[in-house]
């Protein structure tokens, strides 16, 4: 999908009731074709949601052998975030994955024991106020 997605970019997909010609959407290959299950984000370049949808990639010169019909459409694209992909499949094995959440608990923990700044006490102090007057019988 380049220029418009990039390898590793985490796209997020909004599922609607209409899909329209020049949306970039997400669907499952169709069952009993080759690659069947596979998750393909491409455009839709013709087709309608009875026959299939016809799909392509923005870089490829040619439509995709798929006809994906409502029922196989995830969503649409609905916003990218580059990169991020690429940082969620390094968390994938055990020990990665384990440090990031030692990681995340950590932060919070400091977040919730540390001390707050500028609040006063809520309990009134004990000391009485210093009151100096100078007081003259006559």
């Amino acid at each position: 999908m380049e220029p418009t997605l990039h390898l590793g970019d985490l796209v997020v997909i909004r599922s609607q009731s209409h899909y329209h010609r020049g949306e970039v959407i997400a669907y499952h290959v169709p069952p009993g074709q080759v690659g069947a299950g596979v998750t393909v984000i491409h455009r839709i370049v013709g087709g309608d949601e009875h026959k299939g949808f016809v799909t392509r990639g923005d870089n490829n010169h040619y439509n995709d052998p798929w006809r994906p019909g409502a029922a196989q459409i995830v969503g649409i694209r609905w916003g990218r975030i580059p990169g991020a992909a690429n940082l969620f499949s390094r968390l994938r094995g055990p020990l990665p994955l384990a440090a990031f959440a030692a990681a995340l608990t950590m932060l919070a923990a400091a977040e919730l024991l540390k001390p707050r700044r500028g609040r006063r006490a809520a309990t009134p102090s004990l000391k009485r106020p210093l009151v100096t007057a100078d007081l003259q019988t006559k």
